[in-house]
């Protein structure tokens, strides 16, 4: 036991530090590509349209639309909106380092870093499509562009936003090591049938 939690260790700051340093090169250009969806999906629900979407660093800005039509006229109304890469892909590193800290002691198979991958990804676009709709809808709203949307559909919203916020987002690792956990067991338990589990019956010689 002691080895392997000498090892188990030793694979997370490895792990940890390595992917450390290649994740501060990749984090900006998947943020952004992670921004660029959330925000084209968090548009269609909104009911407005991207004017801008640009990255300076660790900081993505966006500038939406929203057309007011009245009698006489057409105008737009711009909402801005700030969202910082880190805010979201803090727990990356940390995420995997924990993966491979478990294997001393669960072995899972490597198609489960994909997999983990995906509830990442996952988890980071919720982040943005819920942000952006939030504080668009809020300030669009408030500006009285907008009439106030609906109680279930705001309290809906606001519910999943600081759900992910406060809750997921923190205990991402943990959740991808419980998911590790149970996908194990899950895997363990459906054992291939055996062909020499298989009862041999032999043929009984015909009467005559």
């Amino acid at each position: 036991m002691k080895t392997k939690i000498a090892t188990s260790i030793l694979l997370f700051l490895v792990t940890y530090f390595s992917i450390l340093l290649i994740w501060l090169q990749v984090k900006p250009y998947y943020g952004y590509g992670v921004a660029q969806l959330g925000v084209r999906l968090a548009t269609w629900a909104g009911d407005t349209r991207i004017k801008s979407i640009s990255r300076d660093s660790d900081v993505i800005q966006v500038m939406l639309q929203r057309e007011i039509r009245s009698s006489k006229s057409i105008t737009e109304a711009e909402v801005p909106l700030t969202i910082r890469i880190a805010s979201y892909t803090f727990n990356v590193p940390i995420t995997f380092a924990i993966m491979a800290a478990l294997r001393p002691f669960i072995r899972w198979p490597w198609k489960i870093l994909v997999e983990a991958g995906i509830i990442l990804a996952c988890i980071h676009l919720l982040y943005v499509f819920f942000f952006t709709v939030r504080f668009s809808l809020s300030a669009l709203s408030e500006a009285g562009v907008i009439a106030m949307p609906s109680l279930p559909f705001r309290m809906g919203v606001q519910f999943m936003w600081l759900f992910i916020n406060n809750m997921v987002l923190r205990f991402e690792p943990f959740l991808v090591a419980v998911y590790i956990y149970f996908r194990q067991i899950t895997r363990s338990n459906v054992l291939p049938i055996s062909c020499k589990s298989k009862k041999s019956f032999k043929k009984r010689p015909k009467n005559r």
